[in-house]
């Protein structure tokens, strides 16, 4: 269930929010009735859930002698711990972005969730804990991050990646640290997370079909429509 944290802001509960996906793993959000949340080890950007130079190379400036080799120690340690961390991430945007579609979905056999901030955090079952938060981009070279909590480090990218505009939830595994584990799935109630499922905008007519046919089988109430990137000029 969701809860909140003092090192994680939420966006605002209206905030619309989109997850990216191909036709695939969209059958598998309806089967399996949960979220994939990847392992934090494994999102594919080495700097994911560390810590910028600037807090290593501000330590003699930020504490004393003994406490700067405290800290330093601390943030080694506390680095090596992501692999007990998973996320699931969401675009958050008013409206569908051209780029998402092309970076995390099949641009012909794509599929985008619509919903939002207020929706999504009500829709995790379960007693597992999950902070959702906005990610901040920075400068790892120039720019310190929080250093009280390791969920700084999952709610910090670098400003290369500014246009993904990411939301994330995070769940910890309670576990020894294993980068070996892929991720997790985590259950929610469809029927309060999913707003719209926007087919996108180089689908052809009958994947539309398909995908309104496969959320009739499932359950799902919520409407399926196409793109508004394949709308036409007047």
């Amino acid at each position: 269930m969701y809860e909140e944290h003092d090192a994680v802001t939420p966006p605002p509960l209206d905030a619309i929010l989109w997850r990216y996906m191909d036709f695939a793993k969209f059958v598998s959000v309806l089967d399996k009735s949960s979220l994939f949340f990847c392992n934090a080890s494994r999102l594919g950007d080495p700097f994911e859930g560390t810590w910028s130079n600037a807090n290593f190379e501000t330590l003699a400036l930020r504490y004393s002698t003994e406490e700067a080799e405290s800290a330093r120690i601390g943030l080694l340690g506390s680095a090596r711990l992501r692999g007990q961390y998973s996320v699931n991430c969401w675009h958050w945007n008013d409206v569908e972005s051209d780029a998402m579609w092309g970076l995390y979905a099949t641009r012909s056999a794509g599929i985008a969730i619509q919903t939002d901030f207020k929706s999504l955090r009500e829709s995790f079952k379960g007693e597992c804990a999950v902070y959702i938060g906005k990610v901040n981009y920075v400068n790892y070279r120039t720019d310190v991050i929080p250093d009280n909590h390791i969920l700084h480090t999952l709610l910090h990218k670098r400003y290369h990646f500014e246009h993904e505009r990411e939301v994330r939830a995070i769940v910890a595994e309670h576990a020894q640290p294993s980068e070996q584990q892929v991720g997790r799935y985590s259950e929610v109630d469809l029927s309060i997370l999913v707003k719209q499922v926007v087919v996108s905008p180089l689908a052809p007519d009958w994947l539309s079909a398909l995908v309104q046919s496969v959320a009739n089988q499932y359950g799902l109430t919520a409407p399926v429509r196409a793109s508004s990137l394949a709308d036409l000029p007047s």
